[in-house]
């Protein structure tokens, strides 16, 4: 039993980490403000020609759209002030954002499942370790915030020096066609989501992970503390009462 709740311990600090992650990933794709800082990093409007109500709408489209709230093709459409209709992306962008949503389908199901594995991890500890079990989450969660810190810090250091040749394997590892490979010169998927969005991004998504996982981190040091100034007391009043 002992090995089967080492290795639950071990699951639990993986995938609290991978939650948080995802999680973040989640909420910056959902967010409204991820789609503002695309305009204002990629002047859009002067860049497209396109009105800056006409982008935000777009950009809630494809909130909507990589979220799975939408049918599956992204074909937003705009209507210029002589009434003449225009499509924003040709074939190649709309063709591009179906691989990029089912990229994403696949870590919203990874999301879940993390999540799924941490709520086993704590039904076992409250069945099975009793009065442990929330000394040992803190203890896990706290190992695991330190680790993925010094992770985080060593990926953040790498992705501001070489984001370039990351964003580049990246797309090639995921992608198994070129249609990502888009021209910022006639192509308004890029023009309004060009590299330097990008890079704010994934700052932004590595902040807020850090952030969370100071948080959750100080919270079960905080715990393991009191449990155990708690425990000293009650040591010290059991010795009183012997003596």
């Amino acid at each position: 039993m002992n090995i089967v709740l080492r290795l639950v311990s071990l699951v639990f600090m993986f995938c609290l980490p991978v939650f948080l992650v995802l999680s973040v990933v989640r909420g910056v794709v959902a967010a409204p403000f991820t789609y503002e800082m695309a305009l204002s990093i990629s002047n859009a409007e002067i860049v497209t020609g396109i009105d800056s109500t006409e982008l935000i709408v777009i950009g809630e489209e494809t909130s909507n759209y990589l979220l799975g709230r939408s049918g599956p093709v992204l074909d937003p459409s705009v209507t210029l002030s002589d009434g003449s209709v225009i499509k924003i992306f040709n074939q190649r962008e709309i063709d591009h954002m179906v691989d990029v949503r089912e990229l994403m389908n696949k870590l919203w199901r990874l999301h879940e499942f993390m999540l799924l594995l941490i709520i086993v991890r704590l039904v076992i500890s409250f069945l099975f370790e009793k009065k442990e079990s929330l000394t040992n989450i803190s203890q896990e969660t706290r190992m695991s915030g330190m680790l993925s810190l010094i992770i985080l810090a060593f990926a953040g250091i790498s992705g501001l020096l070489l984001f370039d040749q990351f964003f580049l394997q990246f797309h090639e590892m995921f992608f198994s066609n070129d249609l990502w490979q888009l021209d910022p010169k006639t192509d308004r998927l890029i023009q309004i989501y060009p590299r330097d969005f990008w890079f704010g991004a994934l700052f932004v998504t590595a902040g807020f992970v850090i952030f969370l996982l100071l948080i959750l981190s100080g919270i079960a040091q905080w715990y393991l503390r009191s449990a155990s100034k708690a425990s000293d007391q009650r040591g010290q009043l059991e010795r009183q009462r012997l003596t």
